[in-house]
């Protein structure tokens, strides 16, 4: 027979399965109200964990791509310089006799 805080942490760690978004609203209010033994704290242990990896990846992904993003950038601005140019000395033409 299950005692009640096993029967409440199965249904936290249930919950993981079942309905994330309400386990995810449900465990911090155990976790605050101090009744660590009724959170699911396998899963909550394992979401930490993939977020910082999640963090990680971002932050390599970011660093790897800073470059080529401001390059991209460069070029964009030096072909709309041009194309600024170009059209300032179309005018200078067409407005001679």
């Amino acid at each position: 027979m299950k005692t009640r805080e096993q029967s409440t942490s199965s249904t936290a760690t249930h919950l993981y399965d079942e309905d994330f978004f309400v386990w995810t609203q449900h465990n911090p209010e155990l976790l605050r109200s101090g009744q660590f033994d009724h959170a699911d704290i396998e899963h909550i242990a394992e979401e930490i964990e993939d977020m910082g990896k999640r963090d990680k990846r971002e932050v390599f992904s970011s660093a790897v791509n800073a470059p080529h993003q401001v390059a991209d950038s460069a070029r964009a601005r030096e072909h709309l310089n041009m194309a600024q140019h170009d059209t300032s000395a179309t005018r200078g033409f067409e407005a001679r006799p």
